[in-house]
Parts: C-alpha cells; sequence; structure tokens
C-alpha cells in the first residue's frame, strides 16, 4: 500500500523509487537504477534509497552537473551527500503547493 498524492489516500501500487540521466541536448533521459520502496521487508526508507542510488552512481564515475528531486528527499543528509568531490551539485527541488 503507497500513499497517492493525485488520489489523497492509500492506494495498492508499487513504491518505485527511480534515478535518471537526462541529457538537456539531447532531450533524453536513461534509467540509471532504481528501488522498490517497502520498508517493511527491508526496513530501508525512501531517503536511505535515495543516498545509496547516488553513492552508487559516483562509483559508477557519473557525475551530474544538477540533481533534481521531489521534496519528499530534501533532508540535511541529502543534501550533503550531493556534494560531488570539491564542488557542489546545483541542487533544485520542485515543490508543489497543495492548496
Amino acid at each position: 500500500m503507497q500513499y497517492s498524492d493525485n488520489e489523497h489516500d492509500v492506494i495498492a501500487g508499487i513504491g518505485l523509487v527511480n534515478l535518471l540521466w537526462h541529457n538537456l541536448t539531447t532531450v533524453e533521459s536513461i534509467p540509471i537504477d532504481y528501488r522498490i520502496y517497502d520498508k517493511d521487508s527491508d526496513g530501508k526508507t525512501k531517503n536511505t534509497h535515495f543516498s545509496e542510488m547516488l553513492a552508487l552512481t559516483k562509483k559508477r564515475g557519473i557525475i551530474p552537473e544538477a540533481v533534481v528531486m521531489d521534496a519528499w528527499y530534501s533532508s540535511l543528509d541529502n543534501l550533503k551527500s550531493t556534494r560531488v568531490s570539491h564542488r557542489h551539485i546545483k541542487f533544485q527541488k520542485w515543490l508543489k503547493s497543495n492548496g
């Protein structure tokens, strides 16, 4: 069961946390990693999945120019994990009014 912003209720479904690489020049997106969010089975939060996927991306040598994510992932630890080497990644989060 997952909470749906569209339905404003808990619905049956798969909680998918995904990571995409997006090229602004060619306007293409390529999946880099994904995780099934099921805290009851693995004990991992969505934030844990986010930080693990970002760390694995860095190990693979993929150095993003920007990290764009839902406001759900904007914890201080996640903001710190977006650093690459000695430079900071631009951080952009999209906020949507619930009103």
